[in-house]
Formats: C-alpha cells, sequence, structure tokens
C-alpha cells in the first residue's frame, strides 16, 4: 500500500468516527434506536465527514509521520465508543467495542510505529500521574457528597457508618442503632479499626459528607504507591503513565464507591504500599502494612496471605523469603484471631456467603472440603447464569474487570503468577452471594490490586511492541468501560442542580428535628439523621420502635404503608407533611418538648397519588445489602 493511500484509508476511518462523535449526542434519541437515521441529515453528515477527511488527511501529509495517522484513528474511536457506549443500555456494547479496539491498537503499534524510544519529562509524568489521582478524588468525591446531598443514600451502608463516626466522636466507640436495631459495636459485624483513620478529619468537619471525601482521598491516594512499584520494577515514565490511568479508570474502584462508604475502600493503597515494601524487601514496612491491612476487615488477611505464597514461590534470596514467611504468620495468626473474637464477642464471620459450598453445618474448612472433593464445582459456579433478572451475570462482570486490564493477569510465563488472581476467583466468582461479582459493591477491591499487581510484572516481561500494545489497549478499555457503567450513574449532580431547592428544605426540616431525639425514619433519610444516638429504619426494621419523631420519605409509593400507619396511631401527630418535598415528620403527642418549630407548609395527604421522582436511588427501591 503506497503511503498516500495508507493516509487516505486512515484517514477515511477517522473521519467516520468524527462524524460518529458529533452526530450521536446531537440527536434527541440513542444511536442505537430507528428513529436516530431519521434524526440525522444525511447532507450535515455527509459535511462533517468531508471536513474531517480533509483536515485529518492534510495534517497527516503535513506531518508526514505514520504515528500521526495511527494515533488520531485510536484517539477518535475511543472518544466515538465512550460516547456511544454511554448511551448503550446492552452491557455487552463495550466488549465489541472493545474487540475493534483490539485490532486498532495493534494496527496502531505495527510495522515499526512508535519504533523509537521516546524520553518524556520527568515533569510530565509526575502531572499525568497527579492528574489522574485528582480526577479520581474530585470524580467519585464530587458523585458521593452529591448522592448524599439527593437523599441517595441509604441505611445499607451509609447511614451506618454515619452514625458509627457520630458515636466514635463523641465517645470513641463505634456503636449503632442502626445496625442491628439496637445499640451495638460495628466491630461485632466487621472488625475494622482501620476507620479510626478518617476519624480526626471527621473530628474537624462532623458531617457525613466528610466520611464521602475521605473515602473519595483515599482510593485517589493509591496512585502513589503504584507509581513507585512500577519505578521500582524499573517500568518507565509512559508505563507508570499507563498504570496510573487505568487504576483510576477501573470501573469496579469508582463504581465500588456508588454504593456508598465500606471499609474495603482502604485495601487498595493499603495493598499498594504492602507491595512497594515487597518489592522493597523491607521487613519493617512489609509488617506495618500487613498489620494495617488486616485492621480493614476480619477477612482482609486473606489477601495478605495469597500475597505472602506468592512471595514464597516467585522471589529468591533469604531476605525475600524470611519476608513472605512474616506477612504469612502474622496474616494466619491475625485471621484466625479474628475469628475467634468474633465467634465470641461478635455475631461471626460471614462464611454464608459461601452457602454453595458449605456442608449443612457451614464454616470455611467445609468449603476448603468441598473444593478439593469436587474442583468442577468451581468452574460450574463461575459460569453460572444469573440467579435473577436484576443481578449481573458472572460473564458480564469478568468481562469488565479483565478486559480494562488486558487480560495481562493471564498473559505472564511465570505460573506461580497466578497465585495473585485467586483471590479473584475465591471472593469474586466462587459466591452465590450476587453483590461479590458486582462492579458497584465493595467486594472487589483487594482481588483488583493483586490483579493489578500480575499486570505490571506480566507487562514488565513483554517486548516493547506488546507493552506498547496492550497498554494502549488497556487505558481506552478502561474508559469505555467505565462509560457504560460508572459514568452512567454519575447523575447527582444534575440532580441537585434540577432540585436543589427540596433537597435544601428536606435537610432544612430534618435538622430541625432535635439531636437528643430519637428517630424511626425510612432508609434514605436515615444518613441525614445519623448524628443522633437513637436512630432505627423502618424499612428493615423488625420491632415497632416507640421514638420520638417518625420521617417519612413520599417520594416513594412503597414508604406509603408507613405514612398511613402512623397518621392512624393517635399517639403521633403531623408535624410537616409535603408531597413536592417528598417528606412528613410526625412527632410523638405527649408533654415532651421536642419538635419542628415551623411546619413550613399546610399539612395534607402527601399520598393523593403514587409519587413519581425524578431519580430514584439505586434503582428506585430500599436495597440492604447485609454490610
Amino acid at each position: 500500500m503506497g503511503k498516500y493511500t495508507e493516509k487516505a484509508t486512515a484517514s477515511f476511518f477517522t473521519a467516520l468516527f468524527i462524524t460518529g462523535t458529533v452526530t450521536v449526542p446531537l440527536a434527541s434519541v440513542k444511536f442505537y434506536e430507528a428513529k436516530f437515521y431519521e434524526l440525522i441529515n444525511i447532507g450535515a453528515a455527509i459535511g462533517v465527514f468531508a471536513a474531517a477527511f480533509a483536515f485529518v488527511f492534510l495534517t497527516s501529509v503535513k506531518v508526514d509521520r505514520p504515528e500521526y495517522d495511527r494515533m488520531m484513528t485510536l484517539v477518535w474511536f475511543t472518544v466515538y465508543a465512550v460516547i456511544c457506549s454511554y448511551q448503550a443500555d446492552n452491557p455487552w456494547f463495550p466488549v465489541g467495542a472493545c474487540a475493534v479496539l483490539c485490532g486498532i491498537c495493534v494496527y496502531c503499534f505495527s510495522g515499526g510505529a512508535f519504533g523509537g524510544k521516546l524520553r518524556l519529562p520527568r515533569g510530565l509524568v509526575y502531572a499525568v500521574c497527579g492528574g489522574a489521582a485528582v480526577y479520581l478524588a474530585v470524580f467519585v468525591g464530587v458523585q458521593t457528597v452529591m448522592r448524599y446531598l439527593t437523599f441517595s443514600t441509604p441505611t445499607y451502608d451509609f447511614g451506618i457508618f454515619s452514625q458509627m463516626f457520630y458515636n466514635m466522636r463523641r465517645s470513641f466507640l463505634p456503636v449503632t442503632t442502626l445496625e442491628r436495631e439496637t445499640l451495638l459495636s460495628h466491630f461485632a459485624v466487621h472488625f475494622s479499626p482501620i476507620f479510626y483513620l478518617w476519624l480526626p478529619f471527621y473530628a474537624v468537619f462532623p458531617s457525613p459528607a466528610t466520611l464521602m471525601i475521605c473515602q473519595a482521598v483515599t482510593l485517589a491516594s493509591g496512585v502513589v504507591p503504584l507509581c513507585m512499584i512500577c519505578k521500582r520494577l524499573g517500568l518507565s515514565g509512559k508505563s507508570r503513565m499507563i498504570f496510573s490511568l487505568v487504576y483510576v479508570l477501573y470501573p469496579a474502584l469508582a463504581g465500588g464507591t456508588f454504593f456508598d462508604v465500606h471499609e474495603n475502600k482502604f485495601l487498595a493503597p493499603l495493598l499498594l504500599w504492602l507491595i512497594y515494601f515487597i518489592e522493597r524487601e523491607s521487613l519493617v514496612g512489609t509488617l506495618g502494612f500487613t498489620a494495617l491491612t488486616c485492621l480493614v476487615k476480619e477477612d482482609a488477611p486473606i489477601y495478605v496471605v495469597f500475597l505472602a505464597l506468592f512471595v514464597l514461590a516467585a522471589k529468591k534470596g533469604k531476605r525475600a523469603k524470611m519476608i513472605g514467611l512474616a506477612a504469612l504468620g502474622f496474616a494466619a495468626v491475625y485471621f484466625a484471631a479474628a475469628v475467634a473474637l468474633m465467634s465470641k464477642f461478635g455475631i461471626g464471620i460471614m462464611s454464608d456467603r459461601f452457602s454453595n459450598f458449605t456442608d449443612a453445618d457451614g464454616g470455611l474448612v467445609s468449603v476448603v472440603i468441598n473444593v478439593f472433593k469436587n474442583p468442577a464445582r468451581v468452574i460450574y459456579e463461575i459460569f453460572s447464569p444469573a440467579a435473577s433478572a436484576g443481578d449481573t451475570p458472572k460473564t458480564v462482570f469478568i468481562l469488565q474487570t479483565l478486559v480494562p486490564l488486558g487480560f495481562l493477569p493471564f498473559f505472564g510465563k511465570r505460573i506461580e503468577r497466578l497465585i495473585l488472581a485467586l483471590p479473584y476467583f475465591l471472593v469474586n466468582l466462587m459466591p452465590d452471594y450476587v453483590y461479590q461479582h458486582n462492579i458497584f459493591f465493595q467486594y472487589t477491591y483487594g482481588s483488583f490490586i493483586l490483579l493489578l499487581y500480575a499486570s505490571v510484572l506480566n507487562y514488565r516481561d513483554l517486548p516493547r511492541r506488546a507493552g506498547r500494545t496492550i497498554g494502549a489497549f488497556a487505558v481506552c478499555a478502561s474508559l469505555i468501560f467505565t462509560s457504560n457503567t460508572v459514568y452512567k450513574r454519575a447523575n447527582y449532580l444534575s440532580y441537585y442542580a434540577e432540585d436543589g431547592e427540596k433537597y435544601a428544605e428536606m435537610s432544612r426540616v430534618l435538622s430541625e428535628i432535635p439531636e437528643e431525639a430519637s428517630v424511626f425514619a425510612t432508609t434514605f433519610l436515615c444518613p441525614a439523621l445519623s448524628e443522633r444516638e437513637e436512630l432505627y429504619d423502618l424499612n428493615f426494621s423488625k420491632e415497632d420502635h416507640l421514638t420520638d419523631y417518625v420521617a417519612v420519605d413520599t417520594r416513594y409509593s412503597e414508604n406509603e404503608k408507613f405514612y398511613v400507619r402512623y397518621s392512624m396511631d393517635e399517639r403521633y401527630e403531623i408535624v410537616y407533611d409535603s408531597e413536592e418535598n417528598g417528606i412528613t415528620v410526625f412527632r410523638i403527642t405527649g408533654e415532651k418538648e421536642l419538635g419542628i418549630r415551623n411546619c413550613g407548609v399546610a399539612c395534607g395527604d402527601a399520598y393523593k397519588k403514587a409519587p413519581s421522582p425524578a431519580a430514584k436511588p439505586w434503582g428506585g427501591g430500599a436495597v440492604a445489602v447485609g454490610d
């Protein structure tokens, strides 16, 4: 193929992608709907294509470098795919887009293109990596804070932590009434002392929104140890930029924050720091971050155990073996102690998540025994279909979590690196608990970091051209999958912009309920009411608590039964009732001088018609994940 023919061909496809990038957002319907063709004027589309082709081709002739032609094709295809992926309701669309992307990446880095060594300025590397971290902190922080301010955060799993921090600030004790309908330490459910790292920030800025910001910054901080790991392993500045972008764009990283605050988020930076100190062969650093990782949750030592087993299998030298044994021993002892303590003083560990592998008596030991007896069951469970129509099939989850990594965890020649993938199978794919194979929940963070570490190691062993190809693919694929998943849910800022006055009024009303009052509230109101000692969730309560106040979220028709119940209860009176603002507050009658000082609107029947909110948090209903 002649030089100008190749330039014209590349310009043709680039112009085609640019045309799609322009036309798809302008249409009032989605790109896959039949009416889309009627709305796009063919003359205008041809004009855009011709202008784009002329610009790209003439610029290509002037620059006269094959890298320009190929990079333009890659960039504009990615932009087009991201836009379409955002619109697509089908989770398989990004898979198809990434199949095309794979071919484009192979073309982009073939034939000697990008063959020379390009040394990037150190400042540029720091700017890109730092910018990636800032992007993640701002994106996650803004969306999750807006999620709270739009009353889209439920009791499970935000209200319980909001109330826990309120009590930690006052008494240093991690107790809640929300979690199990009685005053109980959260550590009886999950042993997570790591939360105390956020307490100084919450003490200075005591608000549930502070927890969202702390979580965002915690996740973003993982870019620092990741870059240090890459540098320690001898990877170039370009490679550090690639993995920083893959980290912040990985769908499950930001996705897990859309079901609010969890201790699991600490796993991302802490495991990365642990890996860094292992690579440095620092015994003090390794034991320090082994301890911090174990403090995340009673099952967090599992990730340390597999990481230590990898070190023992892959690393050479007495010091590396000693470090691996030290981490393994610490994690094993800690795990045994945590299980024993929770069995005696708490409610025990949640081994029921592996009910598909346990005997009638249950227990983690029976899981190991039954996997040994019937390993084929593991394959069966991994590729089992979704339990119900609303659940994410495990095959979709596998693609959402492995395609953005370019399948790098499984591309290496060193078989011992597969040890790093075992938690992914054990924690995410083997259980039939649906939330553990869903990128919008908290169960992916530990397994993702170990997969990322395996990816970095295997990437280092690749030939330069193959590394550049897979690296570019991973960054673009991460963006495409994130657009189809995370960005589609990132609407909370626009929700607040549309109905900010309503949410502000809801906040004002709830803030006038005295802090010393006991409250019964529906699930999406509990986080805003969490700064008090006694609070219960109406949607998940098994008892009828007699409280000073009852707050009902009338945006949802499923709460009508609570409105009717307390309207007919002579012990309560309505002190605020607004269908427009979507909230009704009842106060117990009697001599107590507790109350909202101003009703604000005429009290009436908020259920004359079923509410139809513009934005329903988490699919329109309350979801209990069971912590």
